[in-house]
């Protein structure tokens, strides 16, 4: 395993499977794909305003912002 796929949470010190969360967030997806609901709010791009000039590299990714993530 890489240690690149395995993330420390700095606060609590839990250990995050990015593999895993990848996986959890692709069949949470699916699911809902298939009952014909809307893509979660969570897994769509932030809307920007032409006020909003920020970097997309400064965005919080999903894997991040997961529900699983207390933090």
């Amino acid at each position: 395993m890489s240690l690149w796929s395995v993330l420390q949470c700095q606060h609590c010190k839990i250990n995050w499977d990015r593999d895993k969360l990848a996986s959890w967030n692709m069949l949470r997806l699916g699911k809902t794909a298939l009952q014909g609901l809307p893509r979660p709010a969570l897994f769509c791009p932030p809307r920007s305003t032409s006020a909003d000039q920020s970097s997309p590299h400064q965005q919080t990714s999903a894997v991040a912002s997961s529900s699983r993530d207390p933090h």
